[in-house]
């Protein structure tokens, strides 16, 4: 996890959420930075939270792993890229999973990956304002080292480690918010540096 309290890298995050069309929340702000073509089942996206006061970055997935791709009826669903209004609530514990997680609140738009390529084609169904039955979940695995995705996410946004997943919950519990958006990058100009900074060249 990297973890950094310097103003110009927080100044630079905010303004990539803001130039997104995020709303900035100087408390806390999930954010989580996709890239579409990682190894498929290969953990290669960031997850992590910003605030005015520090950013924490760590390694994981926006991405289904190979059961989903490859049995889901009609295809895996993929939360879409950009901001998701008050997507998860504020962490409680999740039976399913066996920890404190961001449980699914708002609506959440994506698309499914119908020929189950793992990547978004042009040609992939859409799907809009589905509620917390989607499952959307935010949690991590209890695994200290798991090299494929697999069945830890289905639609799931999902961070590699349990430990830092933990400590992005503490943080986000410092702040006195009911409800989290999350803004999901693209891989881009203005998102390149914090991606490099948990899987260097």
């Amino acid at each position: 996890m990297i973890t950094t309290n310097n103003p110009a890298y927080i100044g630079e995050m905010k303004e990539a959420y803001l130039m997104n069309g995020g709303t900035w929340n100087k408390e806390g702000n999930l954010l989580g930075v996709r890239n579409e073509y990682a190894k498929p089942n290969r953990w290669g996206c960031v997850l992590g939270i910003g605030s005015d006061k520090k950013l924490m970055l760590c390694m994981g997935t926006t991405r289904p792993g190979k059961p989903a791709t490859e049995k889901k009826k009609g295809g895996a669903e993929w939360l879409g890229l950009g901001y998701h209004v008050d997507i998860w609530k504020r962490p409680e514990f999740g039976q399913k999973f066996g920890m404190e997680v961001f449980k699914q609140s708002g609506k959440i738009s994506g698309f499914l990956d119908a020929n189950r390529n793992y990547i978004h084609d042009p040609s992939d169904p859409l799907f809009q304002d589905v509620g917390p039955e989607a499952g959307a979940w935010g949690h991590s695995t209890h695994k200290t080292d798991l090299s494929f995705i697999n069945n830890s996410s289905w639609l799931c946004q999902v961070w590699k480690f349990y430990r830092e997943f933990n400590s992005i919950v503490k943080e986000a519990k410092i702040s006195d918010q009911k409800f989290f958006s999350y803004m999901l990058f693209g891989l881009k100009t203005e998102t390149q540096k914090f991606y490099d900074m948990v899987y260097p060249s």
